[in-house]
């Protein structure tokens, strides 16, 4: 056990009743069940904004989403791609009307 008590024993064991794959494994319980998609320091940031927008009101998330695109995927985004990514249309859902 570190300085807090807590040990990785700890860590693993569940708090409430959950199916035993997520700690079967030693994966910690906060841990994803998969990976975290790659656009998930876009995500964090816009849900930043629209719970605490007083705080986050200098984040321009149109252009911190051009940003990303621009450095890790090398793609120069259009604003009607930009506007496409915040304003989707509901077919991409996937679910009918």
């Amino acid at each position: 056990a570190g300085t807090s008590g807590t040990s990785p024993e700890d860590i693993y064991k569940p708090s409430s009743p959950v199916p035993p794959s997520p700690y079967s494994n030693h994966v910690p319980l906060s841990y994803c069940y998969k990976d975290p998609p790659a656009d998930t320091p876009l995500v964090l940031k816009w849900m930043a904004q629209m719970n605490q927008p007083e705080l986050f009101a200098d984040v321009d998330m149109e252009d911190e989403v051009r940003s990303y695109y621009n450095e890790f995927y090398h793609v120069e985004l259009t604003d009607e791609e930009i506007d496409q990514i915040f304003h989707p249309a509901s077919e991409a859902s996937g679910l009918s009307k």
